[in-house]
């Protein structure tokens, strides 16, 4: 790394002949290896690495040095257009990304991969450079702090709702969890419970569903000291989803039901319906089907008033399938024709070939 930072410099100072830059330079590495702090691990090779890199960030321009600056706050690899964002600079900072990977005080990361939708390309610091500014650089302000954790909710957001859809999109989320919580520190109270909602969705994803409860929790304290009733009903209800999935059945009810009184009161129709289909299938996994239907038909009129026909089949579905359960295939076979209908006009594909599965399945 030494002598990657040194021939960056070397190269940036043109007009300098390499016997005259080694000449100047001795003096300046010397004195910096008696600022190195103090490290357990291999203190003379550290020393030299600290030297060169004091040598070379000192020579930095003032805009070169807020981007570096910027990416020090990043914990794991990291895409440019993070640091741009978290500067609220686009214009300028590509170029200064440009020069500080010229000058080998960023490097592109071994993550970097290559997907059926592109590249993915990743940036990083070294080790020891995040180590140096650590020990040298002033800390960074709350302004810019709070735009970083802007940057990742912004993240759990698009994936939240795009996470299936991009493989890019899947590896960036496993890279970037170390300054997904990091990011939490970093918001206003309304700010950390929207990322630690949206947050919590990947991590179940990615199986760690005891910290994806911890961040629902999290979520549902702040909106709970906020005030925040339609939140909060949105939280019980993931909450409730995510234990539900762990073969938590009791307290997944439990959520579900407050998260429901929450949504009546608020009059949010839709929100309603939603509750409803997820009660019932836990009614119906608990053996009580006729429970199960009844909130199943009142979830159906009301996504059928919505004009929401793919709720729709996916209702007539789950009832056609607790039908079937009881031995009331004709019943359900006219519940399983329903959903296909609208899943061909849909040109949902899945859809169709999972209804087609369960229809044969009953004959």
């Amino acid at each position: 790394m030494s002598i990657r930072l040194l021939a960056g410099r070397f190269a940036d100072e043109w007009a300098t002949d390499l016997g005259t830059f080694l000449e100047h330079i001795e003096g300046e590495l010397e004195v910096a290896e008696q600022t190195t702090p103090t490290s357990i691990e291999d203190p003379e090779r550290q020393r030299t690495i600290y030297a060169c890199i004091d040598y070379s960030v000192k020579r930095l321009t003032p805009e070169q040095h807020r981007v570096l600056d910027a990416t020090s706050l990043f914990q794991a690899p990291f895409l440019p257009q993070f640091v741009a964002d978290a500067l609220g600079d686009e214009e300028h900072t590509p170029l200064h990304l440009q020069n500080l990977l010229r000058l080998s005080l960023l490097e592109i990361s071994a993550h970097t991969r290559t997907f059926q939708e592109g590249e993915l390309v990743l940036l990083e610091l070294h080790p020891m450079l995040r180590w140096y500014v650590q020990h040298r650089l002033p800390a960074p302000s709350a302004a810019l702090l709070e735009r970083y954790g802007e940057v990742y909710a912004q993240l759990a957001r698009t994936a939240y709702d795009e996470y299936d859809h991009d493989s890019r999109l899947r590896y960036l989320v496993r890279q970037s969890l170390p300054d997904f919580e990091a990011a939490l520190g970093c918001l206003p109270p309304a700010g950390r419970s929207s990322l630690a909602y949206h947050l919590a969705q990947p991590y179940q994803r990615l199986g760690l569903n005891r910290r994806a409860l911890a961040l629902y929790e999290q979520a549902l304290e702040i909106d709970q000291d906020l005030g925040n009733v339609r939140n909060i009903a949105l939280t019980q209800s993931a909450m409730a989803d995510a234990l539900r999935q762990q073969g938590k059945p009791q307290e997944a009810m439990a959520l579900y039901e407050q998260a429901l009184r929450t949504e009546q009161d608020l009059g949010d129709v839709r929100e309603v319906a939603v509750t409803q289909h997820a009660m019932a299938d836990v009614m119906a996994r608990q053996g009580m089907p006729e429970e199960a239907m009844v909130l199943y038909e009142q979830a159906l009129r009301t996504e059928q008033d919505l004009g929401d026909v793919h709720s729709v089949a996916a209702t007539q579905s789950s009832m056609a399938h607790v039908l079937s359960q009881q031995g009331k295939l004709q019943e359900a076979m006219a519940q399983y024709k329903q959903a296909l209908h609208i899943y061909q006009d849909l040109g949902d594909a899945r859809g169709v070939g999972l209804t087609q599965s369960a229809m044969a399945d009953v004959l």
